[in-house]
C-alpha cells in the first residue's frame, strides 16, 4: 500500500462534492500558497520541501509532545518548544 493511497478515497469524496464555492475555496488557497512562496522567493511546491518538512517535524515532534530534549535543536526551536508547551499546559 502506498503511503499516500488513504487520501485518495478522500480527494474522490472531495471530487464529487465539488461545487462553485469549494472550487473557489480551493483556489483561493492554491493562489495564497503560491504568492506567500513568491514573496519568500522560496517554491512552495516543490515535494522535495514538503517531505523534507515532515522528516523535521517528526524529529521535533517527541520535544513537543513529550518534553523530551532533542539534540540539535537551535536555540530559536528550542525558545518556540518551550513557549508551545508552555501555552499548551505541558511544561
Amino acid at each position: 500500500m502506498l503511503p499516500y493511497s488513504h487520501y485518495l478515497s478522500k480527494f474522490t469524496a472531495y471530487l464529487q462534492q465539488l461545487d462553485m464555492e469549494s472550487n473557489g475555496k480551493s483556489v483561493h488557497y492554491e493562489h495564497k500558497v503560491f504568492v506567500q512562496g513568491a514573496v519568500w522567493n522560496i517554491d512552495s511546491f516543490d515535494q522535495w520541501g514538503v517531505e523534507l518538512g515532515k522528516v523535521l517535524a517528526k524529529r521535533v515532534e517527541p520535544a513537543l509532545t513529550e518534553g523530551a530534549e532533542v539534540p540539535g535543536l537551535d536555540a530559536s526551536t528550542k525558545a518556540l518548544v518551550a513557549t508551545y508547551r508552555e501555552l499548551r499546559g505541558r511544561s
